[in-house]
């Protein structure tokens, strides 16, 4: 499946341009972040990809905030939001040569009880990469139900040479 540029930045965007542009790593991970806001509140969402115990690690992590100021955008204070409110998830991409493909996802992970943040992550531990040795991205998105409807969006980590 050929899922080009699926976050929902402008085609230009940077994390676009590193999500569809493979080749190898120089850092031990790879990460992006970006935010959302509704006005009132933002999401953050920080995807990364790793090596883990080798194999690979894939994480999404996402933070419910309140907003200092919209332009430019700040959010530096946690905001609690109720149990099952907040809810993250990774979708792990791999490169075929022409196209990235569909490997592997989770289900969305949500706070059990009152929180700012969720985390929802594996680390597919030592040998063989979960789809084969290659470059593999994560489309992680993360959002909270703000009263009015979800705030959040999806980000690309950028690529990663796995396994190790």
């Amino acid at each position: 499946m050929d899922v080009g540029c699926t976050c929902p930045h402008i085609a230009g965007d940077i994390r676009c341009r590193r999500f569809l542009t493979p080749g190898p790593a120089q850092a031990h991970y790879v990460y992006e972040y970006d935010y959302a806001t509704d006005g009132n509140t933002c999401q953050r969402t920080r995807t990364e990809v790793s090596h883990g115990g080798g194999a690979g690690y894939v994480r999404t992590d996402g933070s419910s905030r309140s907003v200092a100021s919209v332009w430019p955008l700040s959010c530096p204070i946690p905001h609690q939001v109720g149990p099952g409110y907040l809810k993250a998830r990774w979708m792990l991409y791999k490169w075929n040569g022409s196209s990235w493909g569909f490997c592997v996802g989770s289900n969305y992970v949500s706070n059990i009880n009152s929180a700012s943040t969720v985390a929802a992550w594996w680390d597919f531990g030592s040998g063989s990469a979960y789809c084969g040795t290659g470059a593999y991205a994560n489309i992680g998105d993360s959002y909270h139900n703000a009263g009015t409807g979800n705030v959040g969006r999806s980000v690309s980590s950028g690529s990663h040479q796995l396994p190790a």
